[in-house]
Parts: C-alpha cells; sequence; structure tokens
C-alpha cells in the first residue's frame, strides 16, 4: 500500500468513525460491522467496532 493509498484509508476511517460517534451522541446506533463497505473493513475499524459493540451493550445494561 502507498503511502497516498494508507493516507486515504486512514482518512476515510477517521470520517467514519467521526460519522459514528455523531450517531452515538444523537442516540442511533451506526451500521454493523458486516453492512460497512468493504473498502472500510481495516484493522483498526475492526477494532473500533469491537469496542463500540463494547459501549453500546454497557450502555443498554445501565
Amino acid at each position: 500500500m502507498s503511502e497516498e493509498e494508507f493516507t486515504d484509508l486512514k482518512r476515510s476511517e477517521d470520517l467514519w468513525i467521526n460519522h459514528c460517534e455523531d450517531f452515538l451522541r444523537r442516540g442511533f446506533i451506526p451500521k454493523r460491522w458486516n453492512e460497512l463497505p468493504e473498502y472500510i473493513k481495516a484493522e483498526r475499524m475492526k477494532e473500533y467496532y469491537i469496542q463500540l459493540k463494547r459501549r453500546i451493550e454497557n450502555e443498554r445494561s445501565n
């Protein structure tokens, strides 16, 4: 992966994470992992979605 591709991927991930966090602040749940576009399913996003799932489950149990 070239540096430009890496930068584009990181920017896409950052935008998606911000989008998800905005959804959560407004009381909505973002798309599930299996509904994400393939290009965004990188390791960093996988880790984010694991943490996101835990946060949502903790919120529901409180």
